[in-house]
């Protein structure tokens, strides 16, 4: 069992990139070679368990040799369309090989911010339509095209950055830069420990409920912070290291760590990271807050 139980991001390919690769590749056996605990709150996991175990109809829409592939896919009246690329490109998709004269839905996710930034959008379109889509290097697209117009999206996501001015920062923190391939807003907080504490302000959401904070963060070795809620502890956590595979002092490498948490519209909701008194936190990238579309069990 190689599956990682962590969650570490390899960067070296964003996140759509390797999810267009399980409909860009085919196999006799579709399967997902990644542990449970990292799919559980994945933005992309609505399309992920919609994926056919085979397929009807398929087509090569364009490529280049060790370039780039847009491979389309057809399992009944739905077309999924997958894109890889190693430089960053422009993708401009005709949509000349759906059926005339219908109208559909296109679920499209794309490359975020970074490698480890994903956006998902839906519109109509026809075989008249184009979809243009940026591809930054080592990324890609995932679009599942279809007469249904009701099928399940992922929430809204919030994204603030731990080196945004509207945070409170303990003294001794410190901004470094980081590669915006890698990880987004081009810097991180560094140094979090010996009791430092790192607090995300000013965090609104739309209604009362149940999100998922997740936090973007690297470590050469296991850390811990305590993690609070609007002043409110949730106890210390774990932080597991990803300098087994990649030297995090390097542009490569990223981890996320998930946390449901209970959040009040309007009100400005606190989140914060402090280290234990005599530890070491990681460094901190940016959190996320994405309200669960169901239940947490």
């Amino acid at each position: 069992d190689f599956a990682r139980h962590d969650g570490q991001l390899l960067t070296n390919a964003s996140m759509v990139h390797r999810l267009a690769l399980t409909v860009a590749y085919e196999s006799g056996i579709v399967h997902f070679a990644e542990s449970p605990d990292n799919l559980k709150y994945f933005y992309g996991k609505d399309i992920l368990k919609r994926i056919p175990s085979t397929w009807d109809e398929t087509r090569l829409l364009e490529g280049a040799l060790q370039q780039y592939a847009t491979i389309a896919r057809r399992k009944g009246a739905d077309w999924w369309v997958a894109g890889a690329t190693v430089e960053e490109r422009d993708c401009e998709l005709k949509l000349d090989f759906l059926e005339s004269g219908k109208e559909f839905t296109a679920y499209i996710y794309s490359d975020g911010s970074c490698r480890t930034d994903m956006a998902f959008r839906k519109q109509k379109v026809t075989s008249k339509s184009i979809i243009n889509l940026h591809e930054m290097s080592a990324g890609g697209f995932l679009v599942q095209i279809s007469l249904n117009d009701n099928l399940a999206t992922p929430s809204e996501v919030q994204t603030y950055e731990a080196e945004s001015k509207k945070n409170s920062f303990s003294p001794g923190l410190t901004l470094h830069p980081f590669d915006t391939t890698h990880a987004s807003g081009g810097q991180q907080v560094h140094d979090l420990g010996l009791g430092r504490k790192l607090e995300f302000k000013n965090i609104k959401v739309k209604k009362d409920g149940l999100y998922v904070v997740t936090i973007y963060y690297s470590s050469v070795e296991n850390r811990k912070g305590e993690i609070f809620v609007n002043g409110k502890s949730l106890g210390i956590q774990q932080f597991f290291g990803n300098g087994i595979l990649t030297n995090t002092y390097g542009p490569e490498g990223m981890t996320w760590k998930h946390i449901p948490v209970s959040l009040k519209a309007h009100k400005k909701n606190t989140i914060a990271i402090q280290a234990e008194k005599d530890g070491w936190a990681p460094n901190i990238d940016r959190i996320t807050i994405q309200q669960l579309n169901t239940p947490e069990k």
